[in-house]
């Protein structure tokens, strides 16, 4: 027979998991609004992020080109 803890400690991992991403849920849809944040973290992810894919994209175009 399994002990009670061995299971309990898991389903309460578990269970702490789907409360957390409901709360997360609740939380998207309840002013205030970040909106100062989440224009920051765009601009950081465009501007750190450019530069890599635009040394992908021009090989790809010169292979496709010629």
């Amino acid at each position: 027979m399994v002990a009670s803890g061995v299971i309990a400690k898991p389903m309460r991992a578990f269970g702490g998991f789907f409360s957390m991403a409901l709360d997360t849920f609740v939380a998207m849809f309840r002013p205030p609004f970040a909106w100062r944040e989440f224009i920051s973290q765009s601009w950081f992810v465009a501007r750190v992020s450019i530069v890599p894919t635009l040394m992908l994209t021009i090989p790809y175009t010169v292979l496709l080109t010629f």
